[in-house]
């Protein structure tokens, strides 16, 4: 496995990626800053489902629509080896790499797969591979692509895709840059989460399109898994008023879904697992509604206006997501965290739990436009979580 070469904008690998030789480059000059793509995040409580006030961090990233090329290599002593053909089709279904994942970063989609094969016992073929060339763009120039041809096997995932619509207004994440020009006084304190992206295409190349909005994953996932602890604590009869006064009932198999990080305040020195959701972060394609709303700042003694204390917040309105949850091992979720997966989804979904910021002002929430589906098996969600198989 040889390391992964950056595309710069004429769609080619690139073998070293000096500072020096980035020229006018419009890719290789973002993704030469330290952080291309800065993601702030919170943690999440593992008991409460809550945000801890102690972790707040960030993550840098390359942005959406880098492309990379990386070559794979399989000795063996026969000439079509099932193996071969198995971690093919593994590449081709597309995976995730890197951190986050299940918070909406490093899904990978895969354009082509290039193959060559050689048989060291004849003399033209050994002398070829002697000759092999490791420049990315070389072999990718002599290489033939037989994606097309690739048996894509069944991951054993569930691919679910909710679509809903904002009941009204919604802002979700921090940027610095309006949405919207032509601000009469001073832009916005408060702008929807926006994200520079790489956008290809075969007359143009690489392009970057800025001032993209972004619902990460994250911030889907947090609030969902809250509501699931709720309802998972209604299910089990754990109520407030019979647990200790720091923290709720442990649920081992709520974090088996979730997953969780090891807490050393606790003695859990090396214990961390990875869930099995995942939720991509959603990109909106075209351009969204954007309103500006006025406030003013409250004395928190006398609850009156405070003079000259008056700012603004740009928002997002009736704005359509299509959100992909992705469910790796269905058939191993408790039945009680099924039913209270499934209560958070209905509750999300007929406006009952808002995502971003404001939900005290009834900002946050959605409706769904089309009932959500099981794209695996083309069935709906009633049947998914009558039986998850």
């Amino acid at each position: 496995m040889s390391w992964a070469h950056v595309h710069a904008a004429d769609n080619q690998p690139i073998e070293t990626f000096r500072l020096e030789g980035v020229g006018s480059d419009p890719i290789l000059n973002l993704l030469q800053m330290d952080q291309p793509l800065q993601r702030d995040n919170v943690r999440i409580d593992g008991d409460t489902g809550a945000v801890d006030g102690r972790g707040k961090f960030s993550r840098a990233a390359v942005p959406r629509g880098t492309r990379f090329t990386f070559e794979v290599s399989l000795a063996s002593d026969v000439s079509v080896n099932p193996d071969w053909s198995d971690l093919l089709s593994v590449i081709a279904n597309g995976f995730r790499i890197g951190g986050a994942t299940r918070r909406g970063l490093g899904r990978v989609c895969v354009k082509t797969v290039s193959s060559q094969t050689f048989e060291l016992d004849k003399d033209d073929q050994y002398q070829a591979y002697c000759n092999y060339q490791r420049d990315p763009a070389a072999v990718a120039a002599a290489s033939k692509d037989i994606s097309s041809t690739i048996a894509r096997s069944p991951t054993g995932a569930h691919i679910l895709e909710l679509q809903v619509k904002a009941v009204d207004y919604v802002r979700i994440g921090q940027s610095k840059e309006p949405l919207a020009l032509g601000h009469a006084a001073r832009p916005p304190h408060q702008i929807p989460r926006h994200e520079t992206v790489i956008v290809w295409s075969k007359s143009q190349g690489a392009t970057l399109q800025e001032l993209r909005v972004v619902v990460p994953g994250s911030s889907i996932k947090g609030a969902l898994r809250h509501r699931v602890q709720f309802h998972l604590n209604c299910l089990n009869g754990s109520f407030a008023d019979h647990a200790p006064a720091d923290r709720m009932p442990d649920e081992p198999s709520l974090k088996s879904v979730f997953g969780f990080v090891a807490d050393r305040s606790r003695g859990e020195n090396g214990k961390a697992q990875a869930g099995i959701i995942s939720i991509d972060d959603v990109f909106l394609d075209k351009d969204p509604i954007i309103g500006l709303m006025m406030h003013n700042s409250l004395d928190r003694f006398s609850q009156g206006t405070r003079d000259g204390v008056l700012f603004s917040e740009e928002l997002l309105f009736e704005t359509p997501l299509s959100l992909c949850i992705e469910i790796s091992a269905a058939a191993q979720i408790d039945p009680k965290v099924r039913e209270a997966l499934r209560l958070a989804l209905d509750d999300f979904s007929e406006g009952r739990l808002a995502i971003g910021g404001g939900a005290a002002k009834g900002h946050g929430y959605f409706k769904k436009n089309v009932a959500l589906r099981d794209h695996t098996k083309s069935r709906s969600w009633t049947q998914f979580f009558g039986g998850c198989s």
